[in-house]
Order: C-alpha cells, then structure tokens, then sequence
C-alpha cells in the first residue's frame, strides 16, 4: 500500500465541507475517531512495536519529552520523539512548524510509522488536551504516561475546568495494566490521575522517587540562577536548567527512564548536557 496520504486527507476535507455546519458539530466527534482509526490502519498500526510514552500536563511538556529523548540518546536506544519544539527520529531533527503541538491524526501516524522503520525502541510523544479532544491520540498503544502538573489554563476550548481535566486523565484511562503511569506527587489533582488508571504507578517529587517496590531518594537539593543538583540514590546528578519548575521537569524525566532502567550515570551525563529547548525560559 502507497504510504502518500494527501488524497485521503483531501477527500476527507471535501466530504467536510459537504456537510452543513450545524451538523458536522454534531458528527465532529466521530468523525475525528474516523481519521484516527484510518490513519492508524493506513500505516499499520506502528505504535503496536515500540515502547511509547506519552506526556501530558498544562506546563513543562516540552522540556520532559526533550529532556527524555537526549537521556535516551545518550543510553545508546534509539528512540523517537514529537514535540511542540522539534521532531525527531533518532538524530535526524525537524523543527516543528505546524503551529500546533500534537499534528493531525495522519502526520502522527507517519511519524511512528519512520520511527519504527529506523528501529525505534521508544517513542516519546507530547500529547495536548486539545490534542486529546481530538482524538489525536486514539489508536496509538500508549505503554507510559508522564503528568508534569496541571493549572487551570488553556481551558477555553474545552468549556471549563473539569473537561479539561478530563481530556488529561484520558491519556491514562488507556494505559495497560502492565504499563507505567508516571504522577507528580506535588500536584493537587495527583489522585485522580492515580484512580483514572490499572498502570504500576510511579511518584516522583521534591524528595524522592516512589516505584512501591523501590524508592530513589533525593539528597542535597540545590536550585541556583545557573541550574540544579542532587545526588540520587547515591548519584551526583546537575543540570544547567534553573528553577524549581525544571527541577520538577528533570524529576519526571528521570523517574521515566529509570522504570525502563537506563543506567544512572548515562542520566546524569545527559542531565549534565541537555541546556534547555531554545527559546523558552519556562515551562
């Protein structure tokens, strides 16, 4: 089957522009669920042979998907990744300029399609609630999901606070029993992320890491203007990225590769020369 979708893509904008407006929004939800569903058949379903994770949260996004990929880089896996920033596959980067963090249903699929043909391991994929909303995530087979914190931001679209809320928690919903949900423990609305899934759940926060089994506990935290330190379970760790927020990001990153256990001393190389996704001072 030819892999060029530009003229399903397009029979699809024509059969939308067919539709009257008032009764596309009623049909909008099935129809972004059919997109997804055919974009996945049309590239064989290539989440189903590779580890991927998603992240998802209001802020820091960015940086833990970034921050992951180099810590798998250096690791020696290779692994892909799609953010608001970059994508990349391997160390073939393509800045991201589709004006949109999470691209349509098909350029995802694409995506994990390239990923698996170059033998990705993982991929590491930044998934928005709007995203969400959108059925842009469907009929990718997440195995780990990441939460960085959530505020009451970016709400508009979907109504209030709670829909927002609950476009998030679906990223869990759909994780499997064997898989990994990763929960910053500092969030208030931690505990419904918890109930949201069956996945092994992993806390991560200011003074630890919390697999059940095994705690990583974090020793002689310092945040300084030039970036942070710690040791970790016995590992000097530092990173040029500042603020109590990147520590948090740093934190979520590392609690995601240590449950598919990448060595210590190849997250704190990579901690040591990852300098931040250019252009942006915060989250």
């Amino acid at each position: 089957m030819s892999r060029n979708h530009g003229f399903v893509s397009f029979m699809f904008r024509c059969i939308k522009k067919l539709i009257p407006h008032q009764i596309f929004t009623t049909l909008q939800p099935m129809y972004h669920l059919m997109l997804a569903f055919l974009a996945a058949i049309w590239y064989g379903f290539p989440s189903r042979r590779m580890v991927v994770i998603g992240v998802t949260g209001t802020k820091g996004k960015t940086t833990v998907v970034e921050l992951l990929h180099a810590i798998f880089a250096e690791a020696g896996v290779p692994s892909a990744s799609l953010s608001s920033y970059a994508f990349r596959i391997n160390n073939r980067e393509t800045r991201n300029d589709k004006k949109m963090t999470m691209p349509g249903r098909f350029f995802v699929q694409k995506f994990l399609y390239d990923a698996k043909k170059e033998k990705c391991r993982f991929a590491v994929l930044e998934v928005t609630s709007e995203g969400i909303k959108q059925y842009r995530h469907r009929f990718i087979n997440f195995y780990a999901a990441v939460l960085t914190n959530i505020a009451p931001e970016h709400i508009e679209s979907h109504g209030g606070f709670e829909p927002y809320l609950r476009a998030k928690l679906d990223l869990f919903w759909r994780l499997p029993h064997d898989g990994f949900a990763i929960i910053n423990s500092d969030d208030n609305q931690s505990q419904r992320f918890v109930a949201a899934t069956g996945a092994k759940k992993i806390w991560y926060g200011k003074d630890e890491i919390d697999f059940g089994s095994k705690k990583f506990v974090c020793k002689n935290r310092e945040i300084k203007k030039d970036g942070v330190s710690f040791t970790l379970d016995g590992e000097e760790m530092e990173s040029p990225l500042a603020g109590e927020f990147n520590f948090s990001n740093i934190f979520a990153a590392v609690s995601t590769v240590l449950a598919f256990h990448i060595a210590k001393e190849k997250i704190a190389s990579a901690l040591s020369r990852f300098k931040g996704v250019p252009g942006r001072m915060e989250y």
